[in-house]
């Protein structure tokens, strides 16, 4: 569970831990020195430093809690982490002082963040999809999503609109094309009950990379994300370069949250916990918003850490430009349906449980008795004054 100490002892520890995160100054680096911290951040209900576990690789989808670092922070190529001081400006009553975020997927052998949270104690959030949450809920491994990121997920289907025309939803399960995707995936049993697709063209054999497009020379339909894939597809993969076309699944019917920011369920029951949350995730929600308010820093920031990171997944500023302009266009990015940023919606969390509930009764893993939407998700530590300004 999430964890609580004493701030100046810890405090001094993280900063033998991260070395360089803990010397110098500076507001936008949010570097400081520890023998001088700001009022307010020694006494806070949280602990010093707070590790979050994402779930891929640093990216614009997750702009918004690399802003609590920002640049300056430390990038540990081996374990694959960005660490550092939280930006002056976030620094307050809540006591965080340091933050660690830990790459996910395949920087930690595709091992779930709820699996990764189960093992390992010093891991305070994790970003998990709302449909997990749920499924994971009333076993030893149930979280609770306490502040969203993205409004509207960018997971999608993708086709070639050379090989294929497709303009209804239930135009996909008509090309009898294979639809690659990871093994597992709640929504791609939704939509083989809604018909868009069928059971035989469910192909989960998906790795994450092109080869079965490039050697089909696009003649499959495939999952992705928006905000990644069909920039990289159209304008950066060597072997194809052409227009693709994608149909986002939340316009489907399948209006899950991505990456919502989770806890164990623990942590919203106990006095203490509580505490912490009730002043920490409203900086996370200003994080968001500061974030999409002026991007290019931190985004920049996420292409340096790819590059130290050294690893197969790299982004660009082109990239990184375009998703940004998705945001805005589907509205990816938003408060959603009222003034605040980061909540969520309980009539679409309503709806959201019982899809996943059908799913795992038709899988003959049906969801504990007695589960509730509520189990999944909380707005109690929500500042609703917190959201994107009109305009």
């Amino acid at each position: 569970m999430m964890r609580f100490r004493r701030a100046l002892p810890v405090f001094s520890l993280a900063c033998t831990l991260l070395a360089a995160a803990c010397t110098g100054s500076g507001d936008d680096g949010g570097i400081v020195d520890p023998k001088t911290p700001p009022p307010g951040s020694e006494n806070g209900p949280c602990e010093p430093h707070m590790v979050i576990q994402a779930d891929w690789f640093p990216e614009v989808e997750q702009g918004g809690t690399y802003q609590l670092i920002g640049p300056g922070g430390t990038v540990d190529k081996d374990g694959l982490t960005y660490s550092g001081a939280l930006r002056n400006r976030y620094k307050g009553a809540h006591g965080v002082q340091t933050i660690e975020i830990r790459a996910g997927g395949a920087a930690i052998d595709n091992k779930s963040v709820i699996d990764a949270m189960h093992d390992d104690p010093t891991i305070d959030f994790g970003f998990v999809s709302a449909d997990d949450i749920i499924a994971a809920g009333g076993t030893e491994k149930s979280l609770v999503a306490v502040v969203g990121s993205l409004e509207i997920s960018p997971q999608m289907l993708m086709w070639s609109p050379a090989r294929y025309t497709v303009t209804d939803f239930s135009d996909l399960a008509k090309t009898r094309a294979p639809v690659l995707h990871f093994p597992g995936l709640t929504y791609i049993d939704y939509l083989i009950g809604q018909g868009f697709i069928t059971q035989d063209q469910a192909d989960a054999t998906y790795t994450g990379d092109p080869e079965r497009w490039l050697a089909s020379n696009g003649d499959v339909i495939q999952q992705g994300f928006a905000t990644n894939e069909v920039y990289t597809y159209t304008e950066l993969l060597p072997q194809w370069r052409h227009p693709v076309d994608f149909f986002l699944i939340h316009w489907m019917g399948y209006e899950n949250y991505p990456s919502a920011v989770a806890v164990r369920t623990a942590a919203t029951q106990d006095p203490q916990l509580r505490s912490c949350l009730q002043a920490f995730v409203p900086t996370m929600q200003q994080a968001w918003v500061d974030f999409l308010a002026d991007p290019d820093p931190t985004a920049d920031e996420l292409v340096k850490i790819n590059e130290t990171y050294g690893t197969f997944f790299q982004i660009s500023e082109g990239l990184n430009a375009r998703a940004l302009e998705m945001f805005s266009e589907f509205s990816l990015a938003t408060n959603g349906r009222d003034t605040t940023y980061g909540n969520f919606d309980v009539s679409r969390m309503n709806r959201l449980f019982e899809i996943v509930k059908g799913v795992y009764a038709q899988r003959q893993t049906p969801l504990p008795e007695g589960l509730r939407p509520a189990d999944a998700y909380t707005n109690d530590f929500i500042d609703p004054t917190i959201g994107i300004a009109a305009g």
